[in-house]
């Protein structure tokens, strides 16, 4: 029988599940399991040794990482709700004017100031008014609410009450195999307006990918889709979420040119 005494002491737990949520605005669940695991094997190597050391780890990890992971995308909506639920609902009437066109033009007013550059006004100013045209108008909403965060990275909310886009597009569309298939179609191009209506999300995707070096994060009812390019698309788990929400994540030391801005625009 092998001696108990014999086997080396645990670790020291430098972190704990609390501290990741709360530094990276996680949610409870298994990947904070196994952030917590990528902290105890760094410190049974001895290459981390103090809680400071512990969140350097992780966030690095996070900086090196050729996308999004799954730690920047709870990190990145949770600021973006948390700046969200700050803001006031806008009342949709039939007065677009006031409850939508206004919103619109101070919303990409803050968003130009972030990034200090007045020749993003115009791209910035076309995916705000094409965001607020795709999930706004064609969902149905009695309401909605923008966040704007100003930090390493810009990021904008714009999230509404309506059906959602998948239900949006089915309803009109009526030949989608599944929600996961419409909100695809949706991104793609696919209008309930017809196909000369079917640039705004796409040309939105290319400007922010492409153009800002950015990514997109798309929520409607239960499901959830992150585009960071042409040939990155993954399916995100999300709590079920009424109506639609958008999420973009901006480098705040993007560039963009007007020659690039109108290609990319006529990209489907």
């Amino acid at each position: 029988m092998q001696d108990e005494r014999a086997k080396p002491p645990p670790p020291p737990k430098l972190v704990d599940g609390n501290d990741l949520m709360k530094e990276f605005h996680l949610k409870p669940g298994p990947k904070v399991g196994e952030f917590l695991k990528l902290v105890d094997d760094a410190v049974w190597e001895g290459t981390v040794k103090t809680k400071a050391e512990a969140i350097d780890l992780l966030r690095h990890s996070i900086s090196t990482s050729s996308h999004h992971t799954f730690m920047e995308l709870e990190k990145h909506l949770g600021i973006a709700l948390a700046f969200l639920d700050q803001s006031q609902s806008i009342t949709i009437t039939e007065n677009l004017e006031e409850s939508i066109s206004e919103p619109i033009r101070e919303l990409t007013k803050q968003l130009t100031q972030c990034f200090k550059s007045p020749e993003l006004e115009s791209p910035l100013a076309y995916i705000i008014a094409e965001l607020a045209d795709n999930i706004i108008q064609h969902a149905q909403a009695k309401a909605w609410r923008w966040g704007l965060y100003c930090g390493e990275h810009v990021l904008v909310a714009i999230a509404d009450d309506g059906i959602g886009i998948a239900d949006s597009l089915k309803k009109a569309k009526g030949t989608f195999a599944s929600d996961s298939a419409a909100l695809e179609a949706a991104l793609q191009g696919v209008s309930e307006k017809g196909p000369e209506r079917g640039f705004g999300l796409p040309s939105t995707v290319n400007l922010v990918t492409k153009g800002f070096g950015g990514s997109l994060y798309v929520i409607s009812d239960s499901l959830g889709l992150n585009v960071g390019s042409d040939t990155y698309k993954k399916w995100i788990d999300t709590v079920p979420y009424k109506g639609t929400l958008v999420v973009m994540v901006l480098p705040k030391t993007a560039t963009l040119s007007g020659d690039q801005f109108y290609e990319l625009i006529a990209k489907r």
